[in-house]
């Protein structure tokens, strides 16, 4: 193509968009007449449970059968709305009715679970800022709940 061609087709172009423009601002809009007005739709919130009440995000998530009751609980691991990092074990029955059997939030988010022995086991690794020395806290499975152990 040559110069003049090019200039013409990009003439042609900005043409077409001023008509474009031009069309769409004399249209008139239809609006609905006030005795036929149209209802908003209702915005329904979210359901907030006390599973994810305090929770921003999941981490980490497992099911086992912690209690010998044939339902797998589930041990979630999470980032809370305030920094820290959670532990829920939550048991649900088989009238999906949400129980949680421990929480417990930490400052560390260097907090696993693992099967020590056949044990179900929360270890939260935290650091003793003073010293630096890595510090662990360990939870094991009691048959209820978790508990400390050598506190």
């Amino acid at each position: 193509m040559g110069k003049k061609q090019i200039a013409v087709f990009f003439a042609l172009r900005i043409l077409f968009i001023a008509l474009l423009l031009l069309g769409c601002a004399m249209v008139k809009r239809k609006t609905v007449p006030p005795t036929t007005a149209v209802e908003s739709p209702k915005v329904v919130p979210p359901r907030e449970t006390s599973i994810t009440k305090d929770v921003r995000v999941f981490k980490d998530l497992h099911e086992i059968d912690l209690d010998g009751d044939g339902v797998e609980e589930i041990i979630a691991i999470y980032s809370t709305d305030k920094g820290l990092t959670g532990v829920k074990v939550i048991k649900i029955g088989n009238d999906k009715v949400e129980n949680i059997i421990f929480k417990k939030s930490f400052i560390t988010p260097d907090i696993k679970f693992e099967l020590k022995k056949g044990i179900p086991t929360i270890i939260v690794k935290e650091k003793e800022y003073l010293f630096g020395l890595g510090l662990n806290k360990i939870y094991v499975w009691d048959g209820k709940t978790f508990v400390r152990k050598g506190k």
